[in-house]
């Protein structure tokens, strides 16, 4: 099918609704609607029209009646104009099974709301001045086909409800916003996600391939179950008071040249800021309590000469979970595996060592005005009311056992 469009009688932007619906008089009364579109081509020539809108439906009121668009499969567009494209119907984006995929390209894509998958490989390109961009994606179903927009283009926000992501979400720019119903296979933003959360059940990638990747992340990290691919967060994780939520493993494994590192933290300037400082947040492991466990790395001011790696295999004061490292080495911040355990050397007094005996000692009015300190891997609470939250016990003598 192709649409031509051309409107000698009207300038600027020309919006087109290119709809499936019943016709009930005329020539096509009687006729079935369209109810699937292989390919559309959409030629927009008119020299007095800016751009065309054109957004793919099914008619308004024929939805009331049930009526639907099961597909449309691939849609091109051309002419000397740019061309807008938006997607609001009960369908699906795309062909499943369809080899090659179907493509969808545009010069900008104004939103796609559908309940069903988009199985096209999708593309915002730029033209004539007008950004590429891939506004507003709320996909009901899943996204197996590939998401991108142009260079100067940004993406987002992504709302996906379906339990797979198989394609790659790319922008060389923003991605603004990602929430998902699933598990996440590939996505990169080239400078940031902003804005809001990252959600996800989990983040599975194929080996060597990174499975979040962004210059910036502004926001909250929120994954309900695995995180067995790299995330790489190549300047800086921004915002204040922000968690990396991971409800399961945050695995081991190898991944292409990146080892077992599933979070990796990277300082662009290490020659100016060589200290690894810049784990100001808060990392949750095993968060829905459920016997996950801490298996991989957790690599900080990766590529500066003072490279930080904390995990289990590692020796202290790195070796997880109860790494003895300052929150200060790492720029403020912790990483906790769940049930949170208290920090044996940022607390104060630090944990008593029972191979050189050296308790805190506190005499007079020291010991009346002294207050504990006792700092924890992870957010705590004290629990109910009358249970104690701590043991607490004294000596008089270091080579003497503690007593209450």
């Amino acid at each position: 099918m192709t649409v031509f469009i051309n409107s000698p009688s009207q300038s600027g932007a020309v919006s087109v609704a290119v709809e499936s619906f019943t016709p009930t008089s005329g020539p096509g009364a009687g006729i079935p609607p369209i109810d699937r579109i292989a390919n559309l081509n959409v030629i927009v020539n008119d020299s007095d029209v800016s751009q065309a809108i054109v957004t793919i439906r099914v008619n308004p009121v024929d939805v009331a009646s049930g009526q639907t668009l099961e597909y449309i499969g691939s849609v091109s567009t051309g002419g000397s104009r740019p061309t807008w494209l938006g997607f609001d119907f009960n369908g699906d984006i795309g062909r499943p099974n369809q080899t090659p995929r179907d493509q969808v390209e545009a010069n900008l894509i104004t939103g796609v709301d559908i309940s069903g998958s988009v199985f096209a490989d999708m593309e915002a390109n730029s033209t004539s001045g007008v950004a590429g961009n891939f506004n507003d994606i709320f996909v009901d179903g899943d996204i197996a086909g590939n998401l991108q927009c142009s260079t100067t283009g940004s993406l987002g926000p992504v709302e996906c409800g379906g339990s797979q992501l198989l394609g790659e979400i790319f922008s060389p720019n923003d991605i603004r916003r990602i929430s998902f119903g699933g598990t996440i296979r590939r996505v990169v933003a080239g400078d940031r996600i902003q804005g809001a959360n990252v959600e996800a059940a989990g983040i599975v990638a194929p080996p060597g391939v990174v499975g979040l990747e962004s210059d910036l992340l502004q926001g909250n990290l929120l994954i309900e179950g695995d995180v067995s691919a790299p995330i790489v967060i190549s300047q800086e994780w921004h915002g204040s008071s922000n968690i990396a939520r991971i409800d399961g493993d945050l695995a081991a494994g190898t991944v292409g040249t990146l080892g077992n590192r599933m979070f990796i933290l990277s300082d662009p300037t290490p020659t100016v800021n060589d200290g690894a400082d810049i784990l100001e947040e808060q990392i949750i492991i095993n968060a829905a309590n459920n016997s996950s466990d801490w298996l991989g790395d957790v690599a900080i001011n990766s590529g500066g000469s003072e490279e930080i790696l904390i995990g289990p295999n590692q020796a202290q004061p790195y070796q997880a979970p109860y790494y003895e490292a300052l929150p200060s080495e790492l720029g403020g911040g912790a990483i906790g595996l769940v049930p949170f355990n208290f920090h044996p050397k940022a607390s104060d007094p630090q944990q008593f060592d029972e191979v050189n005996k050296n308790p805190k000692q506190l005499s007079g009015t020291e010991f009346t005005s002294f207050q504990a300190v006792v700092e924890h891997y992870g957010p705590v609470a004290l629990g109910a009311a009358g249970t104690p939250a701590f043991l607490i016990e004294h000596c008089i003598d270091p080579n003497i056992p503690f007593r209450m």
